[in-house]
């Protein structure tokens, strides 16, 4: 994981894919993604579907809002927020966020 003052590359922002995930979780975070990409960047909505995954358990989603607070992407930039789902993923066993 770089440090707080290096930038974010894309690939550490979209975070591991994961293949064992509920379909449930899968599908918010798919929905995120598509949408992200869909709609010009759209950071509000692609948070409200990350946080909806993240909620449901889903390691990279967690790690993935882990990094937009860490970065304030989407949200206000946030380091405690950051830590509290690069925990969560990384109890999971989320690589990344370890």
């Amino acid at each position: 994981m770089s440090t707080l003052e290096e930038p974010i590359e894309r690939d550490e922002l979209e975070g591991e894919r994961a293949t064992s995930a509920p379909a449930s979780t899968h599908s918010a975070r798919e929905a995120a993604e598509v949408f992200e990409e869909a709609a010009e960047q759209d950071d509000a909505e692609a948070m409200k579907w990350y946080r909806k995954a993240a909620e449901q358990g889903d390691a990279d989603a967690q790690y993935i809002l882990g990094v937009r607070y860490r970065y304030g992407k989407g949200v206000e930039q946030d380091n405690e927020q950051a830590v509290r789902w690069f925990k969560l993923a990384a109890e999971q066993g989320h690589n990344a966020a370890e």
